[in-house]
C-alpha cells in the first residue's frame, strides 16, 4: 500500500475553516478521499425518551483536485480520519 499523504491548515480563531490536500507518494491528488472531523468531547441530548451522549461528526470527501475544506469548524480536540475505498488509511488528532 502506498502512503499517503495529508496538509492540513488550521486558524488559531475559536471558529474557522479547515482545508484539507489529500496526496500520495507520487504526489498525485486523491479524489474521493472521505475524511471526518470527531469531537472527541461527547455531547448529551435529552429527551423524554432518555439520554443520548454522541460525539459531534463532520463528514466531507476530496473533490477531483483532492481538496476539501471545511467552513465554521469550531476549534476543540478533534480526531481526524481519512478512508479510501472502506480502508482506514489515517487517524490523527488535533489538540
Amino acid at each position: 500500500m502506498k502512503p499517503i499523504y495529508l496538509t492540513v491548515e488550521i486558524t488559531t480563531a475559536t471558529t474557522g475553516q479547515v482545508a484539507f490536500k489529500v496526496y500520495d507518494d507520487t504526489g498525485s491528488v486523491v479524489s474521493g478521499a472521505e475524511v471526518n472531523l470527531i469531537s472527541k468531547a461527547f455531547y448529551v441530548n435529552v429527551t423524554p425518551q432518555g439520554r443520548q451522549e454522541y460525539n459531534n461528526v463532520i463528514k466531507g470527501i476530496t473533490n477531483s483536485e483532492g481538496y476539501l475544506l471545511f467552513i465554521d469548524v469550531q476549534r476543540e480536540n478533534i480526531d481526524i480520519s481519512l478512508m479510501l475505498s472502506a480502508m482506514i488509511l489515517m487517524r490523527m488528532w488535533l489538540l
